[in-house]
């Protein structure tokens, strides 16, 4: 990427970078000052990676009193991880008044193999955290310690919700309770980046919680800022997709991020280069990109030639290896791609811990014939196929076909993500049955 500059025009590419949090913020700033300098809002366009990095966006201008042009909805805030985020926000906030609803919401991300079990257990209408936490006294084993764990987490972000605000108390939901890991492992089960995946949802709401800081109204507020009505003269808000062969006076390019350009779900770094360049080229008198400070994309290194040059070799696509590959890399590690980040490959080593390497790092892909079905679990398998198929009224191998299940039977997946290497697993299926499986698995 190469970016040149008017002599006239001096700030006709600026990079500004912040907290993260603060992003949103600064945007709606400097969309203030055009307008306030006479720069029409129809003018402006704001630009994104993906959709939902849109939201803290249109929140701020929205608060701002400034008009948008969007395609954002109610919709936008209705996915898997935030559903899951909302439910523990409203637990946090009533502990003594948990709705039935949002337990078994929160019980689902974090995965804790209980949501089945949950589904089965007398949870009343409304309870309180000491009534959540007596319903363990009738388990044991891993089942006793997962739901004194689930019960220990709402009493933790609780305690973090007393005084504290929106943002203190997603933080410690994304960090400490684990839906940040959770959001990966749905975001690797996918393997592309057509559309937001449930990190950049997560990473949306963080930022709008630098706005709206009052936890006790944030989650109807943010509903609101996301359902106002878009109006035909305001900002544009926009995915880079939607705009090929679009200009305008002022662009703000949003979220510059590591994980954003290249996005994480993607494989082809020079196609994710292209869709960056095409973003900076949509201003026709200045454009402004905002990157977090903490991490920001490699792409921003090569406006100004600090990027080290291209590897005089990469591998052939075909050659990388794929998500749910087991491989050995450089070191002497092993363990499974859970991930890409541009050219290189993020790794979960046996021992838990994620590494990205480079693809010449991986030694080798670890392949050939897997352990025979375990035939005892490959019965059990079956039997629950079909009675799920019957309560969902469809035909069994929409559930999953023999294969699929054959091949759980043989690798015994004790995680999610091990759920997700397996072919004809993703993660719309990890979603539906990924409890039942894991809790089947691990009683036979």
């Amino acid at each position: 990427i190469h970016a040149f500059r008017d002599d006239e025009l001096p700030d006709a590419l600026t990079v500004k970078t912040s907290q993260g949090p603060d992003l949103a913020v600064e945007a709606a700033a400097v969309i203030r000052d055009w307008v306030d300098g006479g720069v029409p809002p129809s003018d402006i366009a704001v630009l994104a990676r993906v959709n939902s990095s849109l939201i803290p966006v249109k929140a701020a201008l929205v608060e701002a009193g400034i008009p948008t042009s969007d395609l954002l909805s109610g919709d936008a805030i209705r996915r898997t991880t935030l559903r899951a985020l909302f439910a523990w926000m409203r637990m946090a906030m009533e502990p003594e008044n948990l709705d039935r609803s949002d337990v078994l919401e929160a019980i689902r991300r974090p995965s804790r193999g209980l949501n089945t079990l949950a589904r089965e257990m007398n949870i009343r209408r409304t309870s309180t955290i000491d009534d959540i936490a007596g319903l363990g006294v009738a388990l044991d084993g891993k089942q006793a310690q997962r739901w004194a764990g689930f019960c220990d987490d709402i009493r933790s972000v609780a305690a973090v919700a007393r005084g504290g605000s929106a943002a203190d108390v997603i933080r410690s939901l994304v960090q400490d309770v684990g839906l940040a890991s959770s959001a990966r492992t749905l975001d690797a089960g996918r393997g592309n980046a057509s559309r937001s995946g449930h990190t950049d949802d997560l990473v949306a709401v963080e930022r709008a919680a630098a706005i709206h800081q009052d936890l006790a109204d944030f989650l109807p507020w943010l509903a609101d800022v996301v359902a106002a009505a878009p109006h035909d003269d305001g900002v544009t808000l926009s995915s880079v997709h939607r705009v090929k062969g679009m200009e305008w006076p002022r662009v703000v390019v949003f979220g510059a991020d590591r994980g954003a350009w290249p996005h994480d779900l993607a494989t082809d770094t020079e196609e994710e280069r292209r869709v960056f360049h095409v973003a900076l080229t949509r201003a026709i008198d200045q454009s402004v990109v905002f990157a977090d400070e903490s991490r920001p994309s490699r792409f921003l290194r090569e406006l100004d030639g600090s990027a080290p040059l291209p590897k005089a070799v990469t591998p052939e696509p075909a050659l990388l290896p794929k998500l749910g590959d087991e491989v050995r890399i450089s070191g002497g590690y092993a363990g499974s791609v859970v991930g890409h980040d541009g050219d290189d490959v993020v790794v979960l080593l046996d021992r838990g811990v994620e590494l990205t390497v480079h693809p010449a790092e991986v030694k080798e892909i670890v392949s050939g014939p897997g352990a025979e079905p375990d035939a005892d679990l490959l019965e059990s398998l079956k039997a629950w196929r079909l009675d799920t198929s019957k309560d969902r009224g469809v035909p069994a191998y929409v559930v999953f076909h023999d294969s699929t299940l054959e091949e759980i039977a043989s690798r015994r997946p004790a995680s999610e993500r091990e759920l997700l290497s397996i072919p004809g697993i993703g993660a719309r299926k990890l979603e539906d049955y990924g409890d039942d499986l894991l809790a089947l698995i691990e009683s036979s």
